[in-house]
């Protein structure tokens, strides 16, 4: 996404009649940029990004690697811990990268045990 001023700096070699509208349009949609409201269910799509909502469970054994399919069809390079406040007993877990990920999966290992996460992954 395009910083505001990138955006306001192209808009002014359109036709000066046109340059208004589309100033007041973009500013409108820069203003209200949201990633979504993740359902904790299946991989969930952002919703002004590239990218996704994918949920698991770290392994009953710490240390042991939990793979999550992300379904992009190429390699996302950017992971974000969520947090959601609409669920009781959510949590951000440790979590290291234990192999990189691929066009399938990503890979994953942490210190605590059956403990659900959200992440926000862009790719």
């Amino acid at each position: 996404m395009a910083a505001l001023g990138t955006v306001e700096n192209e808009i002014k070699t359109l036709p000066a009649n046109l340059q208004p509208t589309m100033l007041r349009i973009f500013r409108a949609f820069l203003r209200d940029l949201r990633f979504g409201h993740p359902t904790g269910e299946t991989n969930d799509p952002l919703v002004n990004f590239g990218g996704a909502f994918l949920y698991g469970t770290t392994p009953s054994a710490p240390g042991d690697t939990v793979t999550i399919a992300h379904g992009f069809g190429r390699t996302p390079y950017l992971a974000i811990a969520g947090l959601r406040l609409d669920a009781v007993g959510s949590s951000i877990v440790p979590l290291t990268v234990q192999r990189a990920a691929d066009d399938k999966r990503i890979y994953l290992t942490s210190t605590e045990s059956d403990a659900p996460f959200t992440l926000l992954v862009e790719g």
